[in-house]
């Protein structure tokens, strides 16, 4: 399942993405991730998003990151 990253407005922005095994409850024990997905603009108007790696014993609960820039309403 793909995840679909939305940024709104046109300033960069970042917020902090929670991800766990989505099967047990290894989460109360502190088995998680904490991700940091960025949303950046470069000096050409264009945007880029960034999302630091996953950390943990577990393969994330999604695949592909799709990013859409700019948005004044939900795609």
């Amino acid at each position: 399942m793909p995840l679909i990253l939305c940024h709104f407005g046109e300033t960069e922005g970042e917020a902090q993405l929670y991800d766990d095994d989505g099967e047990t409850l290894d989460y109360k024990q502190g088995r998680c991730v904490w991700r940091t997905a960025r949303a950046v603009r470069h000096t050409d108007g264009g945007w880029n998003g960034e999302l630091t790696p996953h950390t943990g014993s577990f393969p994330p609960t999604y695949g592909e990151v799709q990013w859409h820039f700019g948005l004044t309403k939900l795609p």
